[in-house]
């Protein structure tokens, strides 16, 4: 029985071996066609580089702030403090960092401040002359808006279409959240800033603008925050009879003032060990791994395909002879009944 199964095995082998070796042709042709052409194609496929920066929470203010709130906590200013919703002074944490580079009121300002929207959309716009490139399809939709505009009365919406189709921000922020990669890693106390782009000294400028942006922003939410608690403290001052309370009051007074000192100074929001740096490699197309993957998988397409066209020859020929013996057949009855009716 083993041996029966062993010469089976065998001859299925030695078919499949024949029918690759019938097919050896159209095999090698799929396989170095997609591969040339995938090779070919990747040639024209664009550089893209990718600038990172480091950042971790500054330990300096941590470690101060702490010791303020500390200092706070045991003199009982801290439940004063919290009755009145006033924040006491202390670092950013690497997840509120995360969240407000995330944010689209911070990405608006990268983007804003720093002119983006002609870089993250480089392929429309003309550099010489410094404005948008106008395609046909743009040029047909603002020839239309301004049509419907010209028939509707002035105050109706259609008076705020745009007819220009150039980018706005918010397709500016659905561009740079493709761009722009960034990980947290709680383990290290590390947050890292990635941005993808085909020139390598602008991905390292954004990235740069990134972190600057997000500097003066956490800085002006820190001094914003602690004006208005120095102005109602102020006031309550004013209110307050005790001594005691106008002491404690004195104190929240000069924390508050000293917050809005430290976040003029650049270094005390977050520490940048890591600063971005101009890349001297792509991090993508990968040539060598497109033109191996593509071989490899031409080359199974082409044994699928060399398989598939033999079985359908078999079941050509199958039915062919099936055809042929249903003939045969009918023959022989015709010259049988012939031969008895004479």
């Amino acid at each position: 029985m083993q041996k029966q199964m062993a010469q089976e095995e065998e001859i299925n082998l030695l078919e499949y071996w024949q029918v690759l070796c019938k097919r050896k042709k159209l095999i090698f042709r799929i396989t170095v066609i997609t591969t040339v052409a995938v090779a070919v194609l990747s040639l024209f496929m664009t550089n893209i580089y990718e600038a990172t920066a480091v950042i971790t929470t500054a330990s300096d203010q941590d470690s101060s702030g702490l010791g303020a709130a500390g200092m706070l906590s045991a003199s009982g200013l801290a439940g004063l403090a919290g009755m009145a919703g006033i924040s006491l002074p202390g670092g950013q944490n690497l997840t509120e960092l995360e969240q407000f580079l995330k944010s689209n009121a911070v990405r608006g300002e990268i983007i804003a401040n720093n002119d983006l929207l002609p870089v993250l959309f480089y392929k429309q716009w003309d550099a010489e002359k410094k404005e948008w490139k106008k395609s046909r399809l743009a040029a047909l939709g603002g020839a239309l808006t301004s049509l419907v505009k010209s028939v509707m009365p002035k105050d109706n919406a259609t008076s705020k279409l745009e007819d220009d189709g150039n980018p706005t921000l918010w397709d500016g922020l659905r561009s740079f959240d493709e761009m722009v990669d960034i990980k947290n890693n709680t383990k290290a106390n590390t947050l890292t800033i990635s941005f993808d782009y085909p020139d390598p000294k602008i991905a390292a400028r954004i990235v740069s603008d990134i972190l600057e942006t997000l500097q003066d922003h956490l800085s002006e939410e820190k001094k914003r925050n602690a004006y208005a608690n120095k102005k109602y403290l102020q006031e309550q001052l004013v209110k307050a009879a005790d001594p005691m309370v106008r002491q404690k009051i004195y104190a929240l007074l000069s924390q508050q003032v000293e917050t809005a000192l430290m976040a003029e100074v650049k270094g005390n929001i977050f520490k940048i060990i890591d600063p971005p740096k101009v890349p001297d490699k792509k991090i993508r197309p990968k040539r060598a791994l497109m033109v191996i993957l593509a071989m490899i998988m031409s080359l199974f397409v082409g044994v699928f395909l060399a398989f598939f066209l033999e079985y359908l020859e078999k079941m050509k020929a199958a039915n062919a002879g099936g055809i042929e013996t249903e003939e045969g057949d009918g023959n022989r009855e015709g010259k049988k009944a012939d031969a008895d009716s004479s």
